[in-house]
């Protein structure tokens, strides 16, 4: 599955369009949850982590795009 459309927003794997704003979320507060608030370097090593799972594993982390704003929202597996 690389895609899934719910009413709320999209679960998708993630691309070289989300690096910009899921380094911002890493760095925020919001980002308790994966271990943050993170500073750049790091928040950089835990996203490409993150995205490389996918072409070395077959499966990792989808990125969560909000319906309405078309903002990334977050990270799950």
């Amino acid at each position: 599955m690389t895609k899934l459309h719910t009413e709320r927003g999209t679960q998708r794997i993630s691309t070289g369009d989300d690096i910009a704003p899921v380094l911002a979320l890493f760095q925020s507060d919001r980002s308790h949850f994966y271990g943050g608030p993170l500073d750049a370097p790091a928040a950089g090593r835990c996203f490409a982590a993150y995205a490389g799972d996918w072409p070395l594993r077959s499966y990792g982390m989808y990125t969560l795009i909000h319906r309405h704003t078309s903002a990334t929202i977050g990270m799950a597996a």
